[in-house]
């Protein structure tokens, strides 16, 4: 695999998220990949998350080359993964790496708001049923032990095909939806497979921590 590694930043954002950026950057193992980070102005007028949908496919259309097999996404405020999250993604059981897309199990790093594992993204992280994962155990409705549990859609950070930006799909600015959720309904009809996995965890900063909102 050839791993393009797009490393999104809002211009004249929060400092901490570029010293983070730079962080994953020199954290991440997997030897074959290429790292981008990105912090061009994108258009933001169509829709609420319509800079976050310009930005991806910004960086798509500018930076995949032929050679990339994949395009590993991580957002910048992601603070804890294991180094070689890319090998592990690309490993996990039953799965094919050529046409599924596959994320990582979010939670919210420890905080005082919380005095349980609370999972992070539950706007974005839906089961094949339509149902959002929950903030609190057991996230989900399946069973323990599954190496991944299949998905309309996901979020944060996740290993997917590079041949699903080849064939010309991209994010749409004017979806008021958060960007993922129309992006990954045409992947799936396209016939990639979605999921997640809880054998790969990773944490998203408590933003309060930082002098942030959360959205």
């Amino acid at each position: 695999m050839k791993v393009l590694v797009p490393l999104l930043l809002r211009p004249n954002g929060p400092k901490v998220w570029v010293e983070n950026a730079e962080k994953i950057k020199n954290k991440l193992t997997y030897e074959d990949k290429e790292v981008v980070i990105f912090d061009e102005e994108v258009p933001s007028y169509q829709s609420k998350f319509a800079a976050e949908a310009n930005a991806r496919n910004a960086v798509i259309d500018k930076h995949l080359k032929d050679e990339h097999t994949h395009v590993f996404w991580i957002d910048t405020d992601i603070v804890e993964f294991n180094e070689d999250i890319i090998e592990m993604l690309s490993t996990i059981p039953n799965l094919n790496p050529a046409k599924d897309i596959v994320a990582p199990y979010v939670f919210l790093e420890d905080n005082e708001a919380w005095d349980f594992k609370r999972f992070y993204d539950i706007s974005c992280f839906i089961d094949n049923g339509g149902d959002c994962f929950d903030y609190k155990e057991p996230y989900n409705p399946f069973p323990a032990g599954a190496p991944a549990i299949p998905c309309r859609c996901v979020g944060t950070c996740f290993l997917m095909p590079a041949s699903i930006y080849k064939m010309g799909v991209r994010y749409d600015p004017f979806d008021e939806r958060n960007e993922h959720i129309p992006f990954f309904a045409e992947a799936k009809e396209r016939g990639f497979g979605v999921w997640a996995t809880p054998l790969v965890e990773i944490r998203h900063a408590f933003l309060p921590k930082y002098g942030i909102n959360f959205r």
